[in-house]
Parts: C-alpha cells; structure tokens; sequence
C-alpha cells in the first residue's frame, strides 16, 4: 500500500495518520505528530487520543491517504 511509513520514510514531528483499529485505541484515521523512533515502532502523540507506540505498517502519510 502506497502511504505507508517505514523507519527510514518518516522524521521526528511528522504528522502521520493511524490506521488500525484495537479496542480502547486511538480511532481509526486519527492524526499524529511522531515524537520518537524505534526499531520497529514510532511513539505517536494523538493529542486527545493520547500517545501511544504503534508499529511503522499501521501508520500512514497524510498527504498519501
């Protein structure tokens, strides 16, 4: 799928949208700013969702969504 973030495709205070769906998460297309990397994951501040480690393949770019 075109839009997906890897480690290497997204920088630190990027906006990337969320794109899973677990019970008591952040709701599926909520907006994000990365504020730290991982190996395999990026810490994501939601703003009123809260902030939350989610792995790369669940996150995508804005502007390719």
């Amino acid at each position: 799928m075109d839009g997906i973030v890897s480690p290497d495709g997204v920088i630190l205070g990027q906006m990337v949208l969320y794109l899973g769906s677990l019970r008591g998460g952040p709701r599926r297309g909520a907006q994000g700013t990365v504020k730290s990397l991982r190996r395999r994951s990026a810490l994501v501040d939601m703003g009123t969702h809260g902030t939350w480690h989610v792995p790369y393949f669940l996150l995508a770019l804005p502007e390719a969504a």
